[in-house]
């Protein structure tokens, strides 16, 4: 009797132990999964904001109109901050020079955060998420190589290329007859639906 009564404790308490084990196991996997979704949460909702930070950087730069405080604010963040002169003797394009270098600024701010969460988002989603984020990127260099060519005058040497130049740098009228605005919006809204899905 005394056999049974020892048998059938040690498969009590195996049993205990596995059941501990079990729940111990469903609970941690639990947590991991948690703690994933929590991660891509938060990465996911970074992304947004980064790309929204750029889209808008972006925007300001290529608003035509230039205010007298804007213009103030960028002589003296050029002051301190340059380290080269504006590139021209004629005093307006040193102006736009100015103008333009305390504009891009702002991109160049928001593209560091862009940068490092472009590596998270690959960890996360793969080489899609990247494409997507990467295409913005090139936009932003298409914008910066035609505000260069208008910033130096380098019409002449790209004739048929005016129109082109100037509605990639300047966001005048509607977004309709603006290549570059379409293109850069179709970016956009491509990052913010594929982090929206995996946000729901």
């Amino acid at each position: 009797m005394e056999n049974i009564v020892s048998t059938i404790k040690d498969v009590v308490v195996t049993i205990a132990s596995a059941g501990g084990i079990f729940v111990a196991i469903t609970g941690l996997s639990a947590w991991r999964k948690q703690l994933t979704g929590k991660n891509e949460y938060e990465v996911g909702i970074r992304v947004l904001r980064s790309t929204y930070k750029i889209r808008d950087a972006i925007a300001a730069l290529r608003n035509p109109l230039i205010t007298a405080g804007e213009q103030a604010a960028a002589i003296e963040w050029h002051s301190k901050n340059a380290s080269h002169p504006a590139a021209s003797s004629d005093e307006q394009r040193k102006d736009e020079f100015i103008i333009y270098s305390y504009r891009w600024n702002g991109i160049s701010a928001a593209l560091q955060d862009f940068d490092l969460l472009r590596i998270e988002a690959e960890v996360l989603w793969g080489a899609f998420i990247t494409e997507r984020m990467m295409e913005l990127r090139k936009s932003i260099i298409t914008l910066r190589l035609s505000l260069e060519n208008h910033l130096y005058d380098r019409y002449e040497s790209m004739p048929g290329r005016y129109k082109e130049i100037q509605d990639t740098i300047f966001s005048i009228g509607s977004m309709e007859d603006n290549n570059y605005s379409q293109e850069l919006q179709k970016i956009v809204d491509s990052i913010e639906n594929f982090i929206r899905r995996k946000l729901k």
